[in-house]
């Protein structure tokens, strides 16, 4: 190998390892924003489901307002459906990750080029992972919906209180 293909050779491999890196380094990223994003919702979803039920339990407690409380019960179904999506959610994320990682142990590494390839086992992972992928972004916005149609109705039963 001449001077100049060694030093070719060198400088893509810095190259290489820069863009491994990086990938590395934000993939890492977006799994702890995915999870930071995945206890948000479940923290928004549970604090508002607490929060219905502590009004609920108020209107029960005053005689006055007692008939309105199976009003304000309907936004906590959809509470409650975005603390199950998110934790589906969380579930299918899980799976994502044991299944990339699935993919990657069953790839069929050689001694010759291509070095690591696909076998038939780490297609199917991987194609498992990309809907479970899906699966899991649709249900986190399911979560984030589901509460925002909540609140709405949540402003809705109070407008139609008796004040």
């Amino acid at each position: 190998m001449t001077p100049e293909q060694q030093s070719n050779k060198e400088a893509a491999e810095r190259a290489h390892d820069a863009g491994t890196s990086f990938v590395s380094q934000f993939n890492e990223f977006a799994d702890r924003s995915s999870q930071f994003a995945l206890k948000s919702l479940f923290l928004v979803n549970g604090g508002a489901l607490i929060a219905i039920l502590t009004f609920i339990a108020s209107l029960i407690g005053n005689a006055d307002l007692r008939s309105a409380a199976p009003s304000v019960t309907a936004p906590m179904i959809w509470f409650a459906a975005g603390l199950g999506a998110v934790t589906a959610a969380a579930a299918f994320g899980y799976l994502t990750s044991f299944a990339t990682l699935s993919a990657a142990a069953a790839a069929d590494f050689r001694w010759t080029h291509p070095y690591v390839a696909d076998s038939k086992a780490s297609v199917r992972w991987k194609q498992f992972a990309t809907v479970c992928h899906v699966v899991a972004i649709a249900l986190g916005f399911f979560s984030l919906a589901a509460f925002w149609i909540g609140m709405l109705e949540v402003r809705t039963a109070i407008q139609s209180l008796p004040f």
